[in-house]
């Protein structure tokens, strides 16, 4: 333990971050007396950044009233950390240029506030206002040889240097920052600045991929902080310093000391009931133990790190919105190697126990994406995350559930037919089916062009292949497929065999989660419809001629169980009024639509505004717990961002933020006539009561493909089935 030498060997990479993150940490290490707001900043440093906020207003108000100026800016500064890391950048902004307005005339507390206004700038992507204002700070930290706070400004050029993945000023600026540490004689400041100097390295290691220099630098930091926080009896640092040095040992191979260092970590954060970090040092322990050959340990390691992750998950999800590092970078990481431990144990069992942890593994993972789909839509009670393992392959003996799990070196498929779970491993990881699938995506939009068919080949092969002699066997006639990452963003429905399209052989759905999945039958008796559209050209999106045509479809086929709002009737006004009065079976919009990466910039089009995602939701939850709730939303010209994965979490969850049963949407925007007509036949086949909805979106596509028009997948493999499938 005691033998901290540098390290030597190849880099795994690994995406570690501090729990509060460079710039709080930053922060933490500041200058000035920290007596005014003492409170918040002990919330802040726990991770607890809503509690701290309240705490940091609470300590600016009393400043305010007693004019004491000095505590105003200290506890300014708190606030736009804590507000940082609640996601709101614009009032974080607002509170750090009201502290850096107050400090004029006071040097040290204005180098702090711009320090954290240049840390926010480099959130923002305002890499040129961060670094201007990273150069005021050390231009005024020089003149008074304050080399703490020129240690900041240089680890802020390191994390500017790194959003912009510029490995030579990352190396050069880091190299100043600990040149100006080790000339910082407070030792808790010190040991401060050299954990953030180490984070930003191991985290540099996994964009950048470093060399052999950069992280026995990196173990070295961290070691120089561990030593420092022992002797200043400060557990919490201790515990930081310990994992991050493990961190460094695992990349080197050097799995022993990685576990005896994560162990120590663990210790000194459960002494103080630090659960923001106990999570991570069990899941270091866990990939330890797994790189010694201890499987089983490895396992119970996860298990333990998920517990604590559990109990920190509310305030992680929140402290996320704030950074831009991505949810499923920082944490997803973890449910897939407790997945892969799982698996790989599987693989091996007997056949009783290799079932047990094969739905455990899925568990593992419907976890995530239930995790996942709250952090995109900004709601903790989106969705349930008391995960139970529905075993909806259980309900029809002719459906089979494909579940892909994507690992790093490989992923591993999950086929789970009459309650039996079958599993078969594919020779390709998360990155190389995510650039197939997302070159995939990109050709299935060029209409004019068959170069489609090499990626729908090899994701054909990949992912379903061996698993034709499991459905041929047991007469499987429905897919359900839960797909993750950038599959998301493709239809399996276009998969071809070098034959034909998957859609011509299987009825398909898709569903982000089993777990998020209401399994019930559509309601057939009288169903009432609510139908919006847009024929005219508003706002400057173009007319959609066809909708008229589709409108008027439904309503034939349909007729007195039909309301419909069109165009200039087709506002949020009348659809709320609609929703609040009358209980629809089926919504459906026929308009424009928008799937972003932030759910604030998705919307719907109506004919005066844009119809987000919150006032969706409101309007639908007035049915999710009646007896009658909306078995099917249609959105029928709705877009996804083209490879973006978080993107396809809004179309992926829609159903589930809104309510509804299923949903049916498209992925991109596709020639109106082919909506229309796919939209009629497949509301036709529902008409006549026999199909289910997946198998009548099959047989709607299987219309177009035998139609010369429509043959391309452009045209028809866009629309997706989501959730209730039948």
């Amino acid at each position: 333990m005691n033998d901290l030498t540098p390290i030597t060997g190849q880099a795994r990479p690994w995406t570690v971050v501090l729990a509060l993150g460079t710039a709080v940490a930053a922060l933490l290490a500041a200058a000035p007396s920290r007596a005014a707001g003492e409170a918040g900043y002990r919330l802040l440093e726990e991770g607890r950044f809503v509690e701290a906020r309240t705490a940091f207003q609470a300590c600016v108000d009393e400043a305010n009233q007693t004019q004491r100026r000095s505590d105003a800016i200290d506890c300014l500064l708190g606030q736009g950390a804590s507000t940082i890391m609640l996601g709101d950048l614009s009032a974080a902004r607002s509170e750090l240029e009201q502290a850096l307005t107050l400090a004029a005339d006071a040097p040290v507390r204005a180098r702090q506030a711009q320090l954290s206004l240049a840390r926010l700038a480099t959130y923002q992507a305002r890499f040129n206002e961060a670094e201007q204002l990273f150069d005021a700070v050390l231009a005024s930290a020089a003149a008074v040889d304050d080399s703490s706070d020129a240690a900041r400004a240089w680890l802020g050029k390191a994390e500017n240097a790194l959003a912009q993945l510029n490995r030579p000023t990352l190396r050069d600026a880091l190299e100043k920052a600990l040149e100006q540490t080790l000339l910082v004689a407070e030792p808790a400041l010190r040991a401060r600045l050299e954990v953030a100097a180490a984070d930003t390295l191991l985290r540099s290691d996994e964009t950048l991929k470093l060399q052999n220099w950069d992280l026995n630098l990196g173990a070295r930091t961290a070691a120089g902080a561990l030593e420092l926080a022992r002797q200043l009896s400060m557990p919490r640092l201790s515990s930081q310093a310990a994992g991050l040095l493990g961190e460094f040992y695992l990349r080197a191979g050097r799995a022993q000391e990685a576990l005896e260092l994560a162990r120590v970590a663990t210790f000194d954060a459960q002494s103080i009931g630090a659960t923001d970090l106990t999570y991570r040092w069990q899941w270091l322990s866990g990939r330890a133990l797994r790189a010694a050959g201890d499987l089983p340990g490895a396992e119970a390691a996860m298990e333990r790190a998920l517990t604590d992750l559990s109990e920190v998950r509310s305030s992680l999800l929140t402290g996320i919105r704030g950074r831009r590092e991505p949810f499923r970078q920082r944490v997803g990481p973890l449910f897939q190697d407790h997945a892969d431990i799982l698996l790989t144990q599987a693989a091996s069992a007997a056949p009783e126990r290799s079932q047990q942890l094969r739905r455990r593994a899925r568990q593992v993972i419907e976890a995530f994406k239930s995790a996942e789909l709250q952090d995109y839509f900004l709601d903790e009670c989106v969705v349930d995350l008391d995960i139970a393992d529905t075993a909806l392959d259980s309900l029809d003996r002719r459906t089979a559930v494909l579940y892909p799990v994507l690992l790093e070196d490989r992923s591993e498929m999950l086929v789970s037919i009459a309650g039996t779970i079958h599993q078969y491993s594919v020779p390709a990881g998360a990155d190389q089916i995510g650039r197939v699938a997302q070159q995939f995506r990109r050709s299935l939009e060029r209409r004019s062009s068959h170069q489609y068919r090499v990626q729908a080949k090899r994701l054909y092969n990949w992912l379903v292949k061996d698993a034709e002699p499991l459905l041929k066997d047991a007469g499987i006639d429905t897919l359900v497929f839960v797909p993750d990452g950038s599959l998301r963003n493709v239809p399996l429905a276009a998969f071809h065999d070098g034959q034909q399209f998957l859609v011509e052989r299987f009825a398909i759905a898709t569903t982000p989660g089993l777990s998020l999945t209401d399994p019930q039958p559509i309601a057939r008796q009288q169903p009432r419809f609510l139908l919006n559209g847009l024929t005219d050209a508003v706002q400057g999106f173009p007319a959609l001629p066809s909708v008229e045509a589709e409108l008027a479809s439904l309503g034939e086929l349909f007729p007195d169980r039909v309301t419909m709002l069109k165009n200039q009737q087709f506002v949020a006004g009348n659809v709320e009024q609609e929703m609040t009065q009358r209980p629809y079976n089926i919504v459906h919009f026929a308009s424009h639509g928008e799937f972003q990466a932030d759910v604030s910039q998705s919307f719907l089009l109506t004919y005066d505004d844009k119809l987000n995602m919150d006032q969706l939701d409101d309007f639908m939850q007035l049915r999710r717990f009646g007896d009658e709730p909306v078995e099917l939303l249609t959105l029928s010209a709705c877009r996804t961002a083209a490879g973006d994965d978080r993107a396809a979490l809004g179309l992926a969850g829609i159903a589930i933020r809104a309510g509804a049963r299923s949903a049916l949407g498209t992925l991109w925007y596709i020639n109106d006539r082919a909506t229309s007509e796919l939209i009629t036949e497949f509301y036709g086949e529902l008409a006549e009561g026999n199909s289910s909805k997946a198998v009548a979106l099959a047989r709607a596509q299987r219309s177009l493909i035998a139609d010369r028009r429509y043959q391309h997948p452009g045209y028809w493999a866009p629309f997706l089935l989501i959730g209730n499938w039948l």
